[in-house]
């Protein structure tokens, strides 16, 4: 399926290669450990706790798991690309797992997880702009943010991508919603975030196939 995603400001080759899985083989870049529970109350037991499995597929053997947002968020940082307060599921293939100072890790991408197989400026839906133009690529101060607010404030991306890395929109409607592992951003307040920035801020829409 194909989906848009804009590119806000200098974003590095980098943080789209640690996004793209080609043919469902994820980037392996940051060790994450995969025995971990979430902090609970002292007399309670852990409201969340790590599970994975061995699975063979296509003669390859990967490794199924599911990690606490908490542990993530320690593990790779705020931008990585999980729901907060849940258990996040994905994979690693086994050669990319280990024993290291005792403690069972996997080797994930960047972000945690990633969303594309490959990315590509030509059929990107255009950004609106100012007097009804439409454009691939133009700047904050050119697009017309009030072509992606409504009732329900909707934006028409799936994915926004900074220099610090992606927020990613859930799809749940009414009220879309982007999220990282530290928290959710309606997307009332992703536009008002965008209208801070400076005008001269470059903006480029560009497709990806999940």
């Amino acid at each position: 399926m194909h989906r848009t995603a804009w590119l806000i400001g200098d974003v590095a080759d980098s943080i789209l290669d640690s996004l793209t899985a080609p043919a469902g083989y994820p980037p392996a870049e940051i060790w994450v450990p995969l025995e971990s529970t979430a902090a609970a109350h002292p007399h309670r037991m852990p409201r969340y706790r790590s599970a994975w499995a061995f699975r063979t597929r296509g003669g390859e053997q990967w490794l199924e798991f599911a990690l606490p947002a908490d542990t993530i968020m320690e593990a790779v940082g705020p931008h990585a690309l999980a729901y907060p307060g849940t258990l996040t599921h994905t994979k690693a293939l086994a050669s990319h797992t280990k024993t290291r100072e005792g403690v069972f890790m996997a080797k994930v991408p960047r972000y945690f997880t990633t969303v594309a197989t490959s990315w590509a400026s030509s059929e990107s839906q255009p950004l609106r702009l100012k007097g009804k133009r439409e454009a691939a690529a133009a700047t904050l101060g050119d697009l017309d943010l009030r072509n992606y607010t409504g009732h329900n404030h909707e934006i028409k991306p799936s994915l926004l991508i900074g220099p610090d890395g992606p927020l990613l929109l859930t799809r749940v409607h009414p009220n879309p919603r982007f999220y990282n592992v530290s928290c959710f951003l309606s997307a009332g307040r992703v536009l008002s975030a965008l209208r801070k920035l400076p005008p001269e801020t470059s903006i480029r829409s560009i497709t990806y196939t999940e």
